[in-house]
């Protein structure tokens, strides 16, 4: 992944990725989409 638009789709579209490891729906936050 290089972004959080990518990271977006993979959470949205591919189940049984692991990209939101915390389960509060944003993905990879410590690589491209930033915490809250």
């Amino acid at each position: 992944m290089t972004s959080c638009e990518e990271a977006m789709f993979y959470l949205n579209n591919c189940p049984g990725s692991v990209t939101d490891g915390d389960d509060d729906g944003r993905p990879c936050e410590d690589q491209w989409c930033g915490h809250y």
